[in-house]
């Protein structure tokens, strides 16, 4: 449905949503919810935004989402007894069962359902919540390395988070691709595409342990966390520069943005900034 939208924006080069709206709810509202059309046209809507952000630049490819996914807004669904309800149709709904982690933290009272995102393997549930600004009693500062975090505090304290699990398994995962020998692109992608979630979970895993540590350290001592700006550091590690493949393939996999995204979703739901 989003490349419904794309292909339809891209062949009327209409920039309104609004009037995206009026074309592709008239060829499609008597198949689908009417939310349903709603979601695709805002999705198409903000990648039609970035392609031609990006064709003013260079060449670039028609847009094209190629794994499913379905976006509601929180006005839609509903929890009811710890299931979570979308509409397929008019009055008719696909309920989902959540677990008893996701229901007692949805049922806290300065909690809202926000937008629901499903795909193939996942569903993501967001929630706003209101959080008071704290003032710091103290800062704390974060050096990002490839095998450890090293956390310091105004304070003197100096403590370092070993990251050995994250890089051991990328590690592992370029390992086990290495080794591929089918004469099948397909089946190594899928394959490869097997490893690759394994391997991205293992270092989510590690990352968010760290990042919790860290979190709750600035919680007890009512400081604010402070990191440095590696922005394009990976441009460091390019080829020719005399450092050899293994040591850059483990350089250009450093997952130091993800880290930094963990902390700032945490730090942000009642720590200062």
């Amino acid at each position: 449905m989003v490349n419904h939208c794309i292909d339809r924006g891209i062949e009327t080069d209409i920039t309104s949503k609004f009037k995206l709206h009026h074309i592709v709810y008239r060829e499609l509202h008597s198949e689908l919810h009417t939310r349903y059309i709603y979601s695709a046209r805002d999705k198409a809507c903000a990648i039609l935004k970035n392609y031609r952000k990006l064709l003013k630049k260079k060449a670039v490819r028609k847009p094209h989402c190629r794994k499913p996914f379905l976006y509601l807004d929180g006005s839609v669904c509903k929890i009811i007894d710890g299931i979570l309800r979308i509409p397929t149709q008019p009055r008719q709904f696909v309920e989902i069962p959540l677990n008893s982690h996701t229901v007692e933290v949805l049922s806290q009272p300065n909690l809202k359902l926000g937008s629901v995102t499903m795909t193939a393997f996942t569903l993501v549930i967001a929630f706003p919540k209101e959080i008071d600004t704290i003032e710091p009693d103290g800062y704390m500062g974060i050096d990002r390395n490839l095998e450890n975090i090293t956390v310091a505090d105004t304070e003197g304290n100096v403590q370092v988070i070993n990251l050995h699990e994250a890089t051991l398994a990328k590690q592992q995962f370029r390992e086990a691709i290495s080794h591929f020998k089918r004469n099948d692109v397909r089946i190594r992608r899928k394959i490869a595409g097997m490893h690759g979630r394994i391997e991205k979970e293992r270092v989510k895993r590690t990352l968010h342990n760290a990042s919790k540590l860290v979190v709750d350290y600035a919680r007890e001592r009512n400081m604010a966390i402070v990191m440095e700006d590696i922005k394009g550091i990976r441009k460091l590690y390019q080829k020719g520069n005399g450092q050899g493949r293994q040591y850059r393939g483990r350089t250009a996999s450093w997952s130091y943005f993800e880290f930094q995204r963990q902390i700032e979703y945490k730090a942000q739901w009642g720590v200062c900034q």
